[in-house]
């Protein structure tokens, strides 16, 4: 399967041959804004979720709770973010934060 990205738009199609077999539009601006797409925090979530899925039969293994681990960690980290950006004012806008100030 060949996957077209196009980062600007945040945009991504997964192409089986010649035909389109996914499509993925992440979010693009502040959600205040409008909502136009999925978060990362939305897209980890399913994965978790379809992880999970798979532990509870036959195909439930370590890797896959050694996965949901990693997933649960981006989470937390990607929460940490959001909290900071709060913090600082910048939540909802394009503007940076400071990482260093810590939590």
């Amino acid at each position: 399967m060949d996957m077209q990205v196009n980062h600007t738009a945040g945009r991504y199609l997964f192409i089986e041959g010649t035909k389109i077999v996914g499509r993925l539009q992440f979010q693009q601006g502040p959600v205040p804004e409008g909502r136009n797409g999925v978060t990362l925090e939305e897209v980890l979530g399913i994965c978790r979720e379809r992880l999970e899925h798979f532990q509870k039969g036959t195909l439930s293994c370590q890797e896959n709770t050694d996965a949901i681990t990693a997933i649960g960690t981006a989470l937390h980290e990607l929460e940490k973010r959001r909290q900071l950006r709060i913090d600082q004012d910048v939540e909802g806008t394009t503007r940076p934060h400071n990482s260093d100030s810590g939590w």
